[in-house]
Protein backbone atom coordinates (compact mmCIF):
# COMPACT_ATOMS: atom_id res chain seq x y z
CA UNK A 1 0.00 0.00 0.00
CA UNK A 2 1.43 3.37 -0.99
CA UNK A 3 0.85 6.55 0.93
CA UNK A 4 -0.32 9.61 -0.93
CA UNK A 5 1.42 12.87 -0.21
CA UNK A 6 -1.03 15.42 1.14
CA UNK A 7 1.27 18.28 2.09
CA UNK A 8 2.48 20.68 -0.60
CA UNK A 9 5.81 19.96 -2.18
CA UNK A 10 8.04 22.90 -3.12
CA UNK A 11 11.15 22.82 -5.23
CA UNK A 12 13.54 25.73 -4.92
CA UNK A 13 16.32 26.62 -7.26
CA UNK A 14 18.91 29.34 -7.34
CA UNK A 15 20.74 30.83 -10.26
CA UNK A 16 23.51 32.04 -7.96
CA UNK A 17 22.68 35.73 -8.38
CA UNK A 18 22.49 37.97 -5.37
CA UNK A 19 23.19 41.53 -4.41
CA UNK A 20 24.42 43.38 -1.40
CA UNK A 21 23.53 46.86 -0.25
CA UNK A 22 26.19 48.41 1.98
CA UNK A 23 24.90 49.28 5.44
CA UNK A 24 26.03 52.90 5.05
CA UNK A 25 23.61 53.28 2.14
CA UNK A 26 20.79 51.64 4.08
CA UNK A 27 21.40 53.97 7.06
CA UNK A 28 21.31 57.02 4.82
CA UNK A 29 18.47 56.18 2.42
CA UNK A 30 15.98 54.09 4.40
CA UNK A 31 15.00 56.74 7.00
CA UNK A 32 14.11 59.13 4.16
CA UNK A 33 12.16 56.41 2.36
CA UNK A 34 10.19 55.64 5.52
CA UNK A 35 9.52 59.31 6.32
CA UNK A 36 8.74 60.65 2.86
CA UNK A 37 8.57 57.72 0.47
CA UNK A 38 11.53 59.01 -1.55
CA UNK A 39 15.20 59.91 -1.32
CA UNK A 40 16.78 62.99 -2.90
CA UNK A 41 20.27 62.41 -4.26
CA UNK A 42 22.53 65.46 -3.95
CA UNK A 43 24.23 66.66 -7.15
CA UNK A 44 26.84 69.09 -8.39
CA UNK A 45 25.38 69.23 -11.89
CA UNK A 46 28.51 68.44 -13.88
CA UNK A 47 29.79 65.90 -16.34
CA UNK A 48 33.47 65.24 -16.41
CA UNK A 49 36.39 62.90 -16.75
CA UNK A 50 39.27 61.64 -14.67
CA UNK A 51 42.57 63.31 -15.39
CA UNK A 52 45.10 61.23 -17.32
CA UNK A 53 48.75 62.04 -18.00
CA UNK A 54 47.97 62.91 -21.64
CA UNK A 55 45.02 65.10 -20.64
CA UNK A 56 47.09 66.89 -18.01
CA UNK A 57 49.89 67.57 -20.51
CA UNK A 58 47.39 68.90 -23.07
CA UNK A 59 46.18 71.36 -20.41
CA UNK A 60 49.70 72.49 -19.51
CA UNK A 61 49.65 70.75 -16.13
CA UNK A 62 52.08 68.27 -14.57
CA UNK A 63 51.55 64.88 -16.20
CA UNK A 64 50.93 63.34 -12.76
CA UNK A 65 48.08 65.75 -11.95
CA UNK A 66 45.07 63.90 -10.53
CA UNK A 67 41.52 65.15 -10.29
CA UNK A 68 38.22 65.46 -12.13
CA UNK A 69 38.02 67.68 -15.20
CA UNK A 70 34.74 69.59 -15.47
CA UNK A 71 33.66 69.01 -19.08
CA UNK A 72 30.16 70.46 -18.74
CA UNK A 73 28.22 72.31 -16.06
CA UNK A 74 24.47 71.79 -16.34
CA UNK A 75 22.84 75.17 -17.08
CA UNK A 76 21.06 76.36 -13.94
CA UNK A 77 22.65 73.58 -11.87
CA UNK A 78 24.65 74.03 -8.67
CA UNK A 79 28.10 74.06 -10.34
CA UNK A 80 27.05 76.56 -13.00
CA UNK A 81 25.47 78.84 -10.38
CA UNK A 82 28.70 78.70 -8.36
CA UNK A 83 30.78 79.67 -11.39
CA UNK A 84 32.58 76.39 -12.08
CA UNK A 85 34.15 76.61 -15.51
CA UNK A 86 33.56 73.85 -18.02
CA UNK A 87 35.86 72.81 -20.85
CA UNK A 88 35.98 75.42 -23.57
CA UNK A 89 38.63 74.01 -25.89
CA UNK A 90 39.64 70.74 -27.46
CA UNK A 91 42.99 69.02 -27.89
CA UNK A 92 43.94 66.03 -29.99
CA UNK A 93 45.07 63.11 -27.85
CA UNK A 94 45.87 59.79 -29.51
CA UNK A 95 44.11 60.96 -32.67
CA UNK A 96 40.88 62.00 -30.92
CA UNK A 97 39.61 65.47 -30.08
CA UNK A 98 38.93 65.69 -26.35
CA UNK A 99 37.57 68.55 -24.21
CA UNK A 100 40.18 70.51 -22.22
CA UNK A 101 40.41 73.83 -20.44
CA UNK A 102 37.84 73.47 -17.68
CA UNK A 103 38.31 73.52 -13.93
CA UNK A 104 40.01 70.46 -12.45
CA UNK A 105 38.47 69.47 -9.10
CA UNK A 106 41.25 68.21 -6.83
CA UNK A 107 39.40 68.12 -3.49
CA UNK A 108 35.90 68.29 -2.01
CA UNK A 109 35.63 69.54 1.59
CA UNK A 110 39.35 68.83 1.96
CA UNK A 111 39.11 65.23 0.74
CA UNK A 112 41.35 64.49 -2.28
CA UNK A 113 39.68 63.83 -5.61
CA UNK A 114 41.95 61.58 -7.66
CA UNK A 115 39.38 60.55 -10.27
CA UNK A 116 35.89 61.61 -11.31
CA UNK A 117 34.21 58.75 -9.41
CA UNK A 118 35.60 60.11 -6.13
CA UNK A 119 33.17 63.03 -6.45
CA UNK A 120 30.03 60.94 -6.78
CA UNK A 121 31.14 58.63 -3.97
CA UNK A 122 31.83 61.55 -1.64
CA UNK A 123 28.55 63.26 -2.53
CA UNK A 124 26.52 60.14 -1.86
CA UNK A 125 28.07 59.16 1.45
CA UNK A 126 28.82 62.56 2.96
CA UNK A 127 26.40 65.21 1.71
CA UNK A 128 22.74 66.09 1.46
CA UNK A 129 20.57 68.34 -0.67
CA UNK A 130 20.95 71.99 0.35
CA UNK A 131 24.42 71.51 1.83
CA UNK A 132 27.29 73.76 0.69
CA UNK A 133 30.56 72.04 -0.20
CA UNK A 134 33.99 73.55 -0.79
CA UNK A 135 35.60 72.43 -4.02
CA UNK A 136 39.32 72.96 -4.46
CA UNK A 137 39.87 73.47 -8.16
CA UNK A 138 42.74 74.18 -10.50
CA UNK A 139 41.72 76.98 -12.83
CA UNK A 140 44.32 77.92 -15.42
CA UNK A 141 46.88 76.09 -13.28
CA UNK A 142 46.10 78.05 -10.10
CA UNK A 143 44.37 76.56 -7.07
CA UNK A 144 41.25 78.20 -5.69
CA UNK A 145 38.18 77.31 -3.64
CA UNK A 146 34.64 77.39 -5.02
CA UNK A 147 31.59 77.03 -2.74
CA UNK A 148 28.75 75.02 -4.28
CA UNK A 149 25.30 74.53 -2.76
CA UNK A 150 24.02 71.11 -3.78
CA UNK A 151 20.54 70.54 -5.11
CA UNK A 152 18.59 67.37 -5.84
CA UNK A 153 19.12 65.09 -8.78
CA UNK A 154 16.00 65.56 -10.92
CA UNK A 155 13.53 62.68 -11.02
CA UNK A 156 13.58 60.88 -14.32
Amino acid sequence: MSAERTEPFFAFSSSGIGFVIPSAIVKKVVPSLIATGSYQHPRLGISGASMTPDLAKAMGLDSQQKGALVIEATPGGPAAKAGLQASNQTATINGQDVPVGGDVIVAINGQPVKQFEDLSTYLFYNTSVGQTVNLTVLRNGKEQTVKVTLDALPNQ
